[in-house]
């Protein structure tokens, strides 16, 4: 059997603890990013309703006034 020097072993070691620290500092990260993203979107479905009803009070004028442009009937004199 061939007998690895004790320099090699802790070589080894050293290389496996810097592995495993990248990794649970990626984990921390990756959680500390999960929790974030979470919380973007609990945040985004709070306000979605009150955009929802800014977005139709905005758009809704909008649409009906084209569509009233494009009918014959004038608004004012609607015997003509």
């Amino acid at each position: 059997m061939k007998e690895i020097s004790a320099q090699k072993i802790e070589s080894i070691f050293i290389r496996i603890s810097k592995t495993m620290t990248n990794f649970i500092k990626y984990r921390r990260f990756e959680s500390i990013t999960k929790g974030i993203r979470r919380e973007h979107f609990i945040g985004y479905l709070t306000i979605s309703p009150a955009f929802i009803l800014i977005l139709g009070l905005i758009l809704y004028p909008v649409a009906y006034s084209i569509w009233l442009s494009l009918l014959e009937k004038h608004s004012f004199f609607p015997q003509e």
